[in-house]
Order: structure tokens, then sequence, then C-alpha cells
């Protein structure tokens, strides 16, 4: 026997075991056996009609994943859950397992943009407050930093240090642990969103002026232009930077070499964008053994009224 012949024996002797021994516990069972994998699959908070959405692990059309009123900034938790901070309801929203909703936190008034730090503490803008609020990771919300215009991104590096965009005056802010405030950067145009690089460029949304900005050392540059509104930014495991168009209601995706394309249609007033695991089915090898599983269903048919 060859061994392509081989190959093929052995492989319908193995599909004849297994169709046997499925009747015994039923087929949904073994569709229920499918292989998953873990996805990660970039969320977004759409402002323009109070939910958070999910986008498709290949892009195109976003879908609703969750009610939550005027979101905007939207982050993961070490634990696998999303937090979103609702400008209207004055909180941060806790998303688990199941997409169950529960308060995390409140009296935050007109929070805006959110990011976590090293030790899983939140960091929340108040826009008309003009001040930072730091949660704790028990829920305790306390005044990290105030006197500020305008803030609304806040990203945090890898010491712990908040950066906070300054929608009023143009600034980005950077904040330490121990509460020195100085001016990173100058010269930007009603910033909204921020994400840094593995390379500790920071990345800034330019909503005014429809420009990604980078910041390199202390110096502005132009990175990207052209966008209808940008507002969030973040990053994916390939370098690939992600701009949320508040305005032209897109996700767009831009490569490390400033190539811009279209990741995700159907948004309106799109802010936060963040990257989370979910598990799904692997496309190609469900395809497989939903067919197997097909042909198994005809067999067990057959073989019942034999």
């Amino acid at each position: 026997m060859n061994a392509a012949l081989l190959k093929h024996f052995c492989g319908v002797v193995a599909f004849r075991s297994l169709i046997r021994t499925v009747p015994l516990v039923g087929l949904g069972l073994f569709i229920s056996l499918l292989p998953t994998q873990a996805a990660t699959l970039l969320f977004a908070a759409e402002y323009g009609n109070s939910t958070v959405d999910t986008v498709p692990v290949y892009g195109g059309v976003a879908d609703a994943f969750q009610m939550v009123n005027a979101p905007i900034g939207i982050a993961f938790g070490a634990s696998g859950n999303l937090f979103v901070a609702s400008s209207s309801d004055s909180a941060v929203y806790e998303i688990g397992p199941g997409a169950s909703v529960s308060t995390f936190a409140t009296g935050i008034a007109g929070a805006y943009g959110m990011a976590f730090d090293n030790n899983q503490n939140i960091y929340v803008a108040s826009f008309g407050g003009g001040l930072v609020y730091k949660i704790t990771t028990d829920g305790t919300v306390s005044t990290f930093v105030s006197g500020l215009s305008g803030p609304y991104g806040i990203t945090v590096d890898a010491s712990n240090n908040v950066y906070v965009s300054e929608w009023g005056n143009g600034d980005v802010i950077k904040v330490t642990q121990g509460l020195s405030v100085t001016q990173f950067a100058t010269g930007f145009v009603d910033p909204i969103g921020m994400a840094f690089d593995t390379n500790n460029n920071l990345f800034v949304a330019n909503y005014g002026n429809g420009t990604i900005s980078k910041v390199t050392g202390g110096s502005v540059g132009d990175f990207v232009t052209g966008f209808s509104g940008p507002s969030g930014l973040t990053f994916d495991s390939n370098g690939n930077l992600y701009v949320a168009e508040y305005n032209g209601g897109t996700i767009s995706m831009v490569t490390p070499g400033a190539v811009v394309s279209t990741y995700a249609t159907d948004l309106h007033l799109p802010e936060g964008v963040a990257f989370g695991s979910s598990v799904i089915p692997e496309p190609a090898e469900t395809a497989v053994l939903l067919g197997l599983a097909a042909l198994g269903a005809v067999w067990l048919q057959k073989s019942r009224h034999a």
C-alpha cells in the first residue's frame, strides 16, 4: 500500500471510529468540541449610539457588543475585563464574561479618556472638571491632578508616568507618581487620543486638523494626515496604529510605514479603541469539522434505517 493510500485509509478508519462514537453522546457534543483559539478583537466606544462595538478579526463592519451611555474611554484590565468611561453617567463600568455590566466607580464628573497603570490603577480624565481621577483596584476614587485645561486623552508609560492631552491649550503634560507635572510636548490642535509604540514614541490624535503627530524625544512631527476628526488611538502587536475617526464613522489602520487603509466602518461617532482577547472558533478548522459533522449525521441516519 503506497503512502497516499495508507493515509487515506487511516483517515477513513479514524473518521468512521469517530462517527460511531458520536451517537453515544450526541452530535451536539461533537460540534461543541470544535477547536477554539484566543483571538484579539478590536473594541470601540461608539459615542453616537451609546454602545461598545467589536470589529471582526479581519476588519469590516462593527457589531454592537454592549450598551453603555455616552462611552468615551475604554481599556482592558489584567483580568481581561473591559472598563468603559461613561461621560453622561459620570461613572466607569466593568464588562465581564458574557458581556455582564457592573458599576466599578462613580462620582467621576464628565469621564473622558482612561488608562491603566502597571498596578491596575485607572486614570480618568474629567474634561469639564479640569482634573484627572485615580481609581484604585477596589474602586476608591481620588483626585490625581487638577488645574488642567480640558483634559481629554490619557495614556501611561512603562514607568507609570501619566500623560494627559489638554484640548484647551494644545499640550500634552506628563505627571509622575510623585505628582510632578511638566509639559511633555506642545503645538497640538485639539489633541484627544494618545498611544505609545514599542519604541516609546508617543502618537497623538489632533482632532482639529485631522493629523496624527509623532513625538520622539520631545520633538513633534506629523506622522500621517487626512483623517476626519481623529479621536481614539491604539496599537496592535504588529505595530500597526488604529485611528478612530469621530466625524468619519470609521476606524483606519496605519502601518509603521504610514500606509493608511480602512479597517472598520459603520460606526457612529467612535471615540476610544482598545484590543482585547475573545475566544472564537478557528474558521478553517470549524468549516472542515462542521462538514464532517454533517457527513456523520447522514451516516447515522442511514445506519438507523439500514
